[in-house]
């Protein structure tokens, strides 16, 4: 729902009136203030399940930034089931990638850590039209 701050439309009042309609499962778009992270914490206290984004750099920061939020740790303890972090892979582009040989000291490196040696292949990207295009819009499959 978008939020009219003139008429006392909020993001906190918004989720206090969708709890009146007693959903299983909410959606917290973000938990950005105290006030969201408190209603969403009591939600889930409740008994209902909320899926929701918080903005840290890893999984375990997630517990600190809802503390720094002022939110209680033990609230925090008996309310959260799991935080899931995700991360970007850069992918090399099939189209200019090339085979490099590595200094053969971390081959033999690598080597002590596989269970078949010798099998390593590092590649790179030469950089084509088709990488360059990709990496402008990367909503555009090759």
């Amino acid at each position: 729902m978008q939020v009219q701050p003139k008429i006392d439309l909020t993001f906190s009042q918004g989720l206090r009136s969708l709890l009146r309609h007693d959903p299983d499962i909410m959606m917290i778009g973000e938990v950005r203030d105290y006030e969201t992270a408190e209603i969403t914490i009591r939600v889930a206290l409740t008994g209902h399940l909320v899926f929701s984004t918080l903005h840290t750099n890893d999984a375990s920061g997630g517990i600190a930034r809802l503390i720094d939020m002022g939110v209680e740790p033990f609230l925090v303890a008996s309310s959260v089931n799991a935080f899931i972090a995700q991360r970007l892979v850069r992918v090399i582009c099939p189209h200019c990638q090339e085979e490099i040989v590595p200094d053969p000291e971390i081959v033999r490196e690598f080597e002590e850590w596989q269970e078949a040696p010798g099998s390593i292949k590092l590649t790179r990207g030469k950089g084509c039209e088709r990488a360059t295009h990709r990496l402008q819009r990367p909503d555009r499959h090759l």
